[in-house]
């Protein structure tokens, strides 16, 4: 409850902020979500989760962000950095999704494929997921064909912390597009304080657009000696000739030991259809491996959500 009560009384604090703000005449964006799913995998035959961002301009280059989510028995904050804007650079403060791969809200949550990657849900090496929030820095700079991300960031930020405690780990990533095609090279590595088993990871990932399809893969591998993992995934995302809300989605991914074969396997294949502008319903179904973590991610998965901008 105390948990709790911290996450409401941020939240809340910053939206009194936001509000004042407005009331100053500079904007404020704001998105509410509410998600439930169901499915017949070991994660539970239900859950549901609640979440929100606030988004406020404090000038004509920075910007306060400010996210939460509540499911329950639990609440945390989720992204919460002001954004800074200052010739071509982008700076990010604050607890943020650091720049590795296909890995805002967006690219997890609004696809169709109702279940992230197993090589970003589970953990990379260590006790090190890619599915995480990180505190500290990042800036983003460059033009449209070529663009760099680095950060230095805490990646044990807790759920409920605001700030870093140590900046030791560095992020990079480096982007580049050419027509219809992004390619990307991010990394992940310990940038302070000794890391005996030098524990790191690299990522390549791709995005090919057509009209009507979207074509995304990722190969991410971790080295060192703390139970290094690696693993891929691609995704096919198609919407029919004539149709505006529906959308056809597909997945084949791999995960296992670094070095090794991989040794859990999984092809998902399901229907995505916007029924009104508020609501969204997505059905999932996977074969694969009866190894963990494929194991407990086969049959069927749906999942409800409804979302509203002001």
């Amino acid at each position: 409850m105390r948990i709790r009560r911290l996450v409401m009384t941020v939240l809340g604090g910053l939206l009194v902020v936001a509000l004042a703000h407005a009331q100053e005449g500079l904007p404020i964006r704001v998105r509410l979500e509410n998600a439930y799913m169901a499915g017949a995998g070991d994660r539970g035959a239900q859950h549901r989760y609640s979440w929100g961002r606030l988004e406020s301009d404090l000038g004509p280059a920075a910007t306060l962000v400010v996210s939460g989510n509540l499911e329950p028995g639990e609440s945390y904050l989720d992204e919460n950095y002001l954004q800074f804007t200052h010739r071509g650079v982008l700076l990010k403060a604050g607890k943020h999704r650091s720049a590795f791969g296909f890995n805002d809200w967006a690219e997890i949550h609004y696809t169709g494929l109702i279940r992230a990657p197993m090589v970003r849900d589970n953990e990379i090496f260590g006790e090190t997921a890619l599915d995480r929030v990180d505190g500290g820095l990042q800036a983003s700079f460059g033009g449209p064909t070529l663009q760099a991300t680095v950060g230095a960031v805490d990646i044990d930020v807790y759920e409920n912390q605001l700030m870093p405690k140590r900046l030791d780990h560095g992020v990079a990533r480096l982007q580049t597009q050419q027509g219809s095609l992004i390619l990307g090279l991010s990394g992940l590595a310990r940038i302070r304080d000794a890391d005996p088993d030098h524990s790191r990871a690299l990522g390549l990932d791709l995005r090919w657009t057509a009209p009507n399809t979207i074509v995304r893969a990722e190969a991410i591998r971790a080295f060192g000696d703390d139970a290094p993992m690696q693993g891929y995934y691609a995704d096919l995302f198609y919407r029919p000739k004539g149709s505006t809300g529906t959308r056809l989605v597909g997945r084949i991914e791999g995960f296992g030991p670094s070095g090794q074969a991989i040794n859990s396997s999984l092809a998902t294949f399901g229907v995505r259809q916007v029924l009104t502008p508020s609501f969204t319903l997505s059905l999932n179904y996977a074969v694969g491996s009866r190894t963990d973590p494929a194991s407990g991610m086969r049959g069927w998965t749906g999942q409800l959500m409804s979302s509203v901008n002001f």
